[in-house]
């Protein structure tokens, strides 16, 4: 129970720094955003999910389209934080996105193993309070994770596949990152699957963190 007590503790305030860092973004940096990924239309956002709406406020945070940077690090080099906030900051800028496959769950203790779907030898052990009693093994996810001492965690970002569109998924993203000029490649893999999974993804539980 201690260790998802730290989870729970983690993930507010990991909420709490996305809150502050989203309060300083100017609205081109937003629309820039909605256009990079597709989302811009006649001057407005349009989103489908909430789901989906989690997952652009998660790129304008981590994706670096601000003189290749993101505005996490514009926040870090304006803000002189508290060292635990600073520390928690360093961990959100590492982070990446990527293609998981689930090789595990455990619905007791609220955990999922997730393996690299690009190195079979990185494997995660990932709290997550909702999608530990919804998913089920060999699905495929494209997340954010930040990594803790003794967990990691994702950023909120979440696109579910089918656990045989693996090859699919390889082929098309392959293509759509080929065609993209610019940004870095866990950028260019959050554009790839942000779009395939407004035509292939699986809908995602929405998390409660009390």
């Amino acid at each position: 129970m201690q260790l998802l007590d730290e989870y729970k503790e983690m993930r507010q305030d990991i909420r709490d720094l996305n809150s502050l860092i989203l309060e300083d973004v100017e609205k081109s940096y937003i629309l820039k955003a909605a256009e990079t990924l597709g989302v811009l239309e006649n001057g407005s956002v349009v989103l489908e999910s909430h789901p989906e709406q989690d997952a652009f406020y998660d790129f304008i945070v981590y994706g670096k389209m601000m003189d290749g940077k993101s505005t996490l690090s514009h926040y870090m080099e304006k803000n002189l934080s508290h060292e635990d906030d600073d520390q928690l900051l360093n961990i959100m800028k590492d982070s990446e996105v990527s293609l998981y496959k689930i090789d595990h769950v455990d619905r007791e203790n609220k955990t999922i193993r997730l393996i690299n779907v690009a190195d079979s030898s990185l494997t995660h052990e990932v709290i997550d309070l909702s999608l530990s009693q919804t998913v089920t093994e060999n699905m495929l996810i494209c997340t954010r994770l930040l990594h803790f001492e003794s967990f990691s965690m994702t950023s909120g970002l979440l696109f579910l596949f089918k656990a045989d569109h693996l090859e699919y998924l390889r082929k098309r993203s392959r293509k759509m990152i080929k065609k993209m000029n610019k940004g870095n490649a866990s950028d260019k893999r959050f554009v790839a699957y942000f779009k395939l999974n407004r035509k292939d993804g699986l809908p995602t539980a929405m998390e409660d963190v009390e």
